[in-house]
């Protein structure tokens, strides 16, 4: 039955989401919602709809309420969720600051936290590793984490099919650990989430008619964020609680990445540049498809750590070293060639300085 509902769920959103992007293409051309190339970071060959992201949450909300028992919990969540696509969906009709955007998102933080979307619960279960912090500490631990799933995913929004495919990879790690968990509620909303955005992919891949927008990057990076407080990690070892990390290990080394590269050449953090991990594959020559074949090989390889780990066939430590290996991988792959370039740059700007 279990299997029926999550096979439902993400059918249910496919089909919406697969009938709303040609409609919502058709509106933000006929609008001009879109996101035009430019001879700077952004040089897509034609100008691309943006609104893709409201598809994929009308998908995950149709789907959720057919299937999901609504108590507070999901009500804050829906609200910290539809409050992220509304601030992602003002900037895409109009970009606004770094403050104004950082303001909103603490807001959808305080939702989720209120919804009890934090370390004090499910995520701690069984878990001793930690010392205790107050409330307070762990609210703050907790909205840090948020703020860093959510841009993360805002940031690989860059590249026709990147975020769907690390969207989709991510959820069904998540519904995984769900289904080991006993989380069934997890499952249903994470395979709406797959659901919508496979069917969102359709019009995403390479070439690309439609994107998330910061309406789709921010609403589904902050579902993301809000999941692993919704499953107990703890309970088969302390260490498990570290898996979301490598889950979600491709935005958060997003975010952290871009923040050091940036701030080692004197660019502000929240400025735009041509270092995100895609610019630095496609610069050695990687095509669109290559990449997203590697991100797949990613998710593949942490879902096999996942089985084994759940299944007791691997004991916890075991199953970090190795997850830790894939992640490590990934950032030799994507930074490694590159590091001396930066490291090189860094010493010609002092050089230049001191002349």
């Amino acid at each position: 039955m279990e299997f029926i509902m999550a096979m439902g769920s993400a059918g249910i959103a496919y089909g919406v989401a697969r009938s709303l992007v040609p409609l919502l293409i058709t509106i933000a051309h006929r609008f001009n919602i879109l996101d035009c190339p430019d001879s700077g970071l952004k040089r897509h060959k034609q100008p691309t709809a943006y609104l893709g992201g409201v598809a994929v949450y009308a998908a995950i909300l149709v789907s959720s309420i057919g299937l999901l028992s609504l108590d507070a919990r999901a009500f804050f969540l829906i609200a910290g969720v539809t409050l992220l696509l509304f601030l992602g969906l003002i900037d895409d009709l109009q970009p606004q600051t770094p403050l104004f955007k950082f303001a909103g998102q603490a807001i959808a933080a305080l939702c989720f936290l209120r919804g009890g979307l934090d370390l004090k619960h499910e995520f701690l279960e069984n878990a001793s590793l930690f010392p205790e912090i107050g409330a307070l500490g762990w609210s703050l631990v907790s909205a840090l984490w948020i703020a860093l799933v959510t841009n993360g995913f805002n940031l690989i929004d860059v590249m026709d099919g990147y975020a769907a495919v690390n969207g989709i990879g991510a959820a069904l790690l998540f519904a995984l650990a769900a289904f080991f968990s006993g989380s069934s509620d997890v499952i249903i909303l994470m395979m709406a989430l797959c659901g919508g955005l496979y069917g969102f992919f359709k019009y995403n891949k390479p070439p690309a008619q439609i994107y998330l927008g910061d309406a789709g990057s921010l609403s589904v990076g902050g579902l993301l964020a809000a999941t692993p407080f919704m499953i107990t990690w703890g309970a088969k070892g302390a260490l498990g609680i570290c898996l979301p990390v490598i889950i979600l290990a491709i935005p958060l080394s997003e975010v952290m990445m871009l923040i050091i590269i940036r701030t080692m050449l004197g660019i502000p953090f929240y400025r735009g540049s041509r270092h995100h991990a895609i610019h630095f594959l496609r610069d050695r020559g990687w095509s669109v498809e290559q990449i997203l074949i590697a991100v797949g090989c990613y998710y593949s390889a942490a879902a096999i750590v996942a089985i084994l780990f759940f299944s007791g066939s691997i004991g916890q430590n075991k199953a970090l070293c190795a997850g830790a290996a894939i992640f490590l991988f990934w950032l030799l792959l994507v930074y490694g060639p590159k590091s001396a370039n930066v490291a090189f740059s860094l010493f010609l700007r002092k050089e230049q300085q001191t002349f």
